[in-house]
This record gives structure tokens, C-alpha cells and sequence, in this order.
């Protein structure tokens, strides 16, 4: 092998030889020549190629890019970065202080239990200040309980004043009310009687009316008969005139000796002696003794009208002097009537007075009773409220022993410091015979399972929710996904000025051995996702002048909407690269590859709604659209800045050479 190569090499050191002797001889002439042969095939290959390069940017740029709609997954999502940490850290320390570290039973990276001890400290200090504490807090707690039972007692005491007190005052009260009752029902009696006694001078005064009304009758009636001693008088003189009167009587003269006449006879009578006459007297002495008894007959009737006067009047004085009597006898029942009145109602008014008397006590029997009540519910009050004291003072009075006491009994706990969970000691800060400060012992951390914590910038922190599915890759772990979920979604930013961003804690769901803590880790935080569903590529949906979206299907049938094609073999996944800056497929945003396709269509408008969008895909739902079907892909202008772009370079400066 090697032998052919040095052959090789001298065979071309000939040739080289030859052709240096034929340029030493005509030197300048195949100078010339050469570079002019050479610049001839450049120019000619130049020129060749940019035509043909610029046709095909031309018709490149002129062509229709066509996509098939297809079924896919889509998968909405938010992409970040974040740091592993342990789901639980802590930073171990106790409330000790000038306290000697006795021993540190760990070492950094060892894994711990729950309840494990990590350190222990020198407790003889603490020991006797909690003896001590606990001697204080007898003391106060014998103290409290003394005053307790005293305002207990005179609480009770209190209690039973009350009641006795109370029921004494009431018991004066029912007497001094039952007097009031019986004043009261004196008052009733009293008030009947003179309502008895008032209406018995109204009787009595009634029938004194009345007989006086019947004497002022009677006594018109002996006025109009006129008085009996006038008429026993004008009697008497009437009856003189009968003196000497001769009387014929049955035919014989009488004289009248006496004439038996009296007033108070009902007839007159005649006592006569008879002395015989002739019956053949003259007639001058018949006619005179019958004159004769003519007047006597008058004066007898006189004396008999007289008489009948006489017995009128007598009889009216009678009655006048009867109803006198009657007057005066009902004039002193009326006044006996009106004095017994008027002691019934002195009777009454003194009951009333009574009872007023009663009722005054009564009042102010009561007011004692409420007095009484008072002044015992006020000592109650007082007692309940120096027990009330006492009982709060007992919460109270020994909390600075027992806080004292909770606090030498908790530095005591203390000075054993045991691993409060399982876990890995992550950092270790003291050792055996320091005196320690109050500071972290160790840092523990809980690596059973983990959390990341991202930053998600003010763009998209709006998706973020609680509870939302998460796809997190490591390093570590390579191509293996695994599972989180959103638990925290910080409300306030945690940077500020030109980049704001916000706190997201994500749970790490899938247990991997392979996790350790600070681990970085990439997230893709899942807003939403559809399985099955009709997908194209997010530039194929456009939006015409009223806010509609659609598509442009390729259609054989259609009429008008005739797309120029790439030339047979060309396509954006087969177009070479031309370097950072360039056009082509890799510089074109947005753009999948593998499915999109360029040819001369025909294609018609269909309308569309727009589902859930990937980062290229996005769903399009029309009962027009099947599954196959082949939609214009427009250009973006990136795609067509970057076609122009690559023209230009190969065209070269001002699009020349």
C-alpha cells in the first residue's frame, strides 16, 4: 500500500515537471491563457448555477405548501424549568443556650429515623432550676387553693343569708298584706253600712216629707173649717137665746126649763114642764106660740149648724195635732237617721284611713322586702364575684412557676434532640464540647419524595391551576417521563423589574431512585389535552375580514382557486440548509415537517372552529372536514423574508457578481 502511493506520487511529479517546463517557455502566454479559460468555466458555471437557483427560489416562492388533516393526541401544555427539593426540610434546633454540647451521634449524608437521637447536651443546670420551679409552684398552688375555699365558703354563706333573709321579709310581708286585706274588707263593710244608713235617712226623710206634706193639708183644711173654741163660743150665745122660750109641744104650751144641748151630742134635746091650755085657744095666742117655736126651731138648727162646725173643726184640729205628732215623731227618726249616717260614714272614712294606714305599711314592707332583696343579692354578687376573682387568680397565679416549669421541662427534653421524621442529615453544625448558641444542629430532609419548584414568567401564569397534570424529565432520569401535579401557585410575583415571575410548587408523583435534591428538571405543565381528534397545521387556519375561520380545502372540482405547484420533487423537508440566517425548512417557525406537502390545487373555502392548539397543531371542527383530507398551508412572511434572504445570497451584492 504504501509502495502504490509513493508510485502515485512520482507518476504526478512527472506530470508537474512536464507541464513546468511548457510554462517556463511560453510563461506569459499560458499565463494569460489559463486565466482566461479559468475565468471563462467560473463565469460560465456562475452564471449557470444563479439562474437556476433563482428560477427555482422563484418558483419556490410561488408554490402552494398542502397539508392532510389528520387524527392526533393534542396536548396543550406550558414548558419550564425547576430545581428538585425535598418535600420536607428542616433545620433542627432547640431553645437552648450556654448549654455544652455532651454528644453528636450523627454525621453529614446519614439517614435517620423518626424518634432517632442526633445530639445530647449537659442537663445537670436545667435539672435543679426545674426542682426549684416546681417548688415555687406548690407553693403558689397551696396558696390558691386556701383563697379558693374561703370565697367558696363565704359564697355559701352568702347563699344562705339570701334565703333566710328573704323568706323572714317575706313572711312579714304576708302579714302586713293580710292586714291590708282586712282594713280592706272593713272598708267594704263600713262603706255598706253607710250606704244602709244613707238610705234609711232617705226613707226616713221621706215619710217626714210626707206627714209634713199631709199637716200643711191638714192644717189648710182646720183654717178653712175655721177654730172649734169660735164655734163653742158663738154655741154658747146661740144657746142663751133658748132661755125663756115657750114652746108649743103636741098641741100644749111648754116653757123651756132647760135645753139639753151639748156639743158633742149628735142631738139636741129638750127637758119641758106642761101646763095645760084649752085647745080652743084664740087664735091670736096660737099664732104667737107658733111664731115662738118658729125661732126656737131656728136657733136650734143654728146651734146644730154650729155643732156640725164644731165637730168639723175638732176633728181637722184632731188630725192637725195627730200629724204634729207623727211630724215630730219622724222628724226625730230622720235626725236619728242622719246621726247614724253620719256615724257611718265617720266608720267608713276611718276604714279608709285604715286601710290606707295598711296600705302605706304594706308599701313600705315590700320596698323593705326588695331592700332586703337587693342588699342580699348584692352580697351574693360580691361573694360569687371574690370567688370569680379567686378562681381567676388561680388560672393565673401560678402560670409564671408552671411557664417556668414548662420551660425547664422543655430545655430538659431538649438537651436529648431526637429526629422528628425520617430522613437524611444534610448539613451538621456542631460538634462534642461546644457550647451551644441557639443556632441549627443539623439540617434534616425528608427524601421519601419530592417536590420541584419552577419559576413561571407573567405570560403564563394566568393557565397555571391547582391540580393540573405535570410531565417532568431530568437528566438523571432521561427519556423516562414522570408524573407531578400542581400544589401551590404562588398569588404574588417572586421577581420584579423587566422579568416578572411567580412561584409553582409541583408534587413529584412517580417515586424514581435515580432523584436526588437540586436535580434540574424540565416541566411541561398540561393546560389541557383531547385524544382522536381532527388536527392541521396552526398556519392552514386562517381568518377572513369578519372574524370566521376556515381552511383551504384542496378540492379537483373546485373552479377560480387554481395554486401554481413546486416542481415534482421539491418540498420543504428536501431544501437545503443554508446556515444560521439562511431560508429554507429549518429556519422556517412553526413548521412540521414530514406531512406537509406542494402541488398545483384547486382548492374551496370551508369554515371552521378552532379546539385546543399545540405548539403546531390545532384542532378544526367542521362536519365538512374528514379525516385525509388536504388543506393549504399559506406561507408565513418568516418563510418568505427567509426565501428572499437566500435568493439574495446566492444572487450575490446588488444581485450581480
Amino acid at each position: 500500500m504504501l509502495w502504490s502511493i509513493k508510485k502515485e506520487k512520482g507518476n504526478s511529479m512527472s506530470k508537474l515537471g512536464w507541464l513546468g517546463q511548457k510554462v517556463k517557455k511560453h510563461k506569459k502566454l499560458t499565463i494569460a491563457g489559463v486565466i482566461i479559460l479559468i475565468l471563462a468555466i467560473v463565469a460560465t458555471t456562475v452564471i449557470s448555477s444563479a439562474k437556476e437557483k433563482k428560477e427555482q427560489m422563484m418558483a419556490m416562492m410561488n408554490q402552494t405548501q398542502t397539508s392532510k388533516v389528520e387524527k392526533r393526541t393534542l396536548v396543550s401544555s406550558v414548558s419550564a424549568t425547576g430545581t428538585l427539593t425535598s418535600v420536607k426540610s428542616k433545620e433542627i434546633l432547640v431553645d437552648l443556650s450556654g448549654v455544652e454540647v455532651k454528644s453528636v451521634s450523627v454525621e453529614l449524608g446519614d439517614m435517620v429515623e423518626a424518634g432517632q437521637v442526633i445530639c445530647e447536651f449537659d442537663s445537670a443546670d436545667v435539672e435543679e432550676n426545674l426542682a426549684e420551679a416546681k417548688t415555687a409552684l406548690n407553693v403558689t398552688n397551696q396558696k390558691t387553693q386556701m383563697d379558693l375555699t374561703n370565697a367558696e365558703r363565704n359564697l355559701a354563706d352568702a347563699k344562705e343569708d339570701y334565703d333566710t333573709d328573704l323568706k323572714r321579709a317575706n313572711t312579714d310581708l304576708g302579714l302586713v298584706y293580710n292586714e291590708y286585706v282586712e282594713a280592706l274588707e272593713d272598708v267594704e263593710e263600713a262603706e255598706a253600712a253607710w250606704e244602709e244608713a244613707k238610705a234609711t235617712t232617705i226613707e226616713k226623710k221621706g215619710e217626714l216629707e210626707l206627714r209634713e206634706q199631709q199637716l200643711k193639708e191638714a192644717q189648710a183644711a182646720l183654717s178653712a173649717a175655721g177654730s172649734s173654741a169660735t164655734y163653742v163660743q158663738a154655741f154658747n150665745q146661740k144657746k142663751s137665746e133658748l132661755n125663756g122660750y115657750s114652746l108649743t109641744i103636741e098641741g100644749s104650751a111648754t116653757s123651756v126649763e132647760k135645753i139639753n144641748i151639748d156639743m158633742n151630742l149628735d142631738t139636741i134635746g129638750v127637758a119641758s114642764s106642761t101646763t095645760d091650755t084649752s085647745a080652743d085657744g084664740n087664735d091670736e095666742s096660737s099664732s104667737s106660740d107658733n111664731e115662738s117655736n118658729s125661732q126656737f126651731a131656728s136657733i136650734i138648727n143654728e146651734l146644730k149648724e154650729l155643732q156640725s162646725k164644731y165637730k168639723t173643726s175638732q176633728s181637722a184640729e184632731a188630725k192637725v195635732a195627730s200629724l204634729q205628732k207623727e211630724v215630730e215623731e219622724w222628724q226625730m227618726k230622720y235626725d236619728n237617721a242622719k246621726s247614724s249616717e253620719a256615724s257611718n260614714e265617720k266608720s267608713y272614712e276611718q276604714a279608709v284611713s285604715t286601710s290606707q294606714s295598711k296600705l302605706q305599711s304594706y308599701d313600705k314592707q315590700k320596698r323593705s322586702v326588695e331592700d332586703t332583696e337587693k342588699s342580699a343579692e348584692n352580697n351574693l354578687i360580691s361573694k360569687t364575684d371574690s370567688l370569680t376573682t379567686a378562681q381567676l387568680n388561680a388560672l393565673s397565679s401560678g402560670n409564671s412557676e408552671e411557664d417556668k416549669v414548662e420551660q425547664y421541662q422543655q430545655q430538659l427534653d431538649d438537651c436529648t434532640v431526637e429526629a422528628p421524621f425520617s430522613g437524611v442529615i444534610s448539613a451538621v453544625n456542631i460538634e462534642a464540647g461546644d457550647t451551644y448558641n441557639g443556632s441549627a444542629i443539623v439540617t434534616l430532609d425528608d427524601i421519601s419524595s419530592f417536590e420541584v419548584t419552577a419559576q413561571i414568567d407573567e405570560y403564563d401564569i394566568g393557565k397555571i391551576e391547582k391540580g393540573q397534570k405535570v410531565i417532568i424529565k431530568t437528566n438523571a432520569t432521561g427519556d423516562e417521563e414522570l408524573e407531578g401535579t400542581v400544589k401551590i401557585v404562588s398569588p404574588k410575583a417572586s421577581g420584579s423589574g423587566s422579568e416578572v415571575t411567580y412561584t409553582v410548587i409541583i408534587s413529584v408523583d412517580t417515586p424514581n431512585e435515580m432523584l436526588r435534591m437540586d436535580m434540574t428538571a424540565k416541566l411541561s405543565i398540561i393546560l389541557e389535552s383531547k385524544e382522536n381528534v381532527l388536527t392541521v397545521p396552526y398556519e392552514a387556519v386562517q381568518e377572513d375580514a369578519n372574524g370566521n375561520y376556515y381552511v383551504e380545502v384542496v378540492d379537483s372540482s373546485a373552479e377560480g382557486n387554481e395554486q401554481n405547484a413546486m416542481p415534482e420533487g421539491m418540498d420543504f423537508d428536501n431544501m437545503p440548509s443554508f446556515g444560521e440566517g439562511g431560508g429554507g425548512r429549518n429556519n422556517v417557525p412553526n413548521m412540521p415537517s414530514g406531512n406537509i406537502e406542494t402541488t398545483n390545487v384547486n382548492t374551496r373555502r370551508v369554515f371552521v372552529e378552532k379546539g385546543i392548539e399545540s405548539d403546531y397543531y390545532i384542532e378544526i371542527i367542521s362536519s365538512e372536514i374528514t379525516e385525509g383530507m388536504e388543506v393549504v398551508v399559506p406561507k408565513t412572511e418568516a418563510e418568505n423574508g427567509g426565501n428572499i434572504q437566500m435568493m439574495m445570497m446566492h444572487q450575490g451584492p446588488m444581485g450581480g457578481f
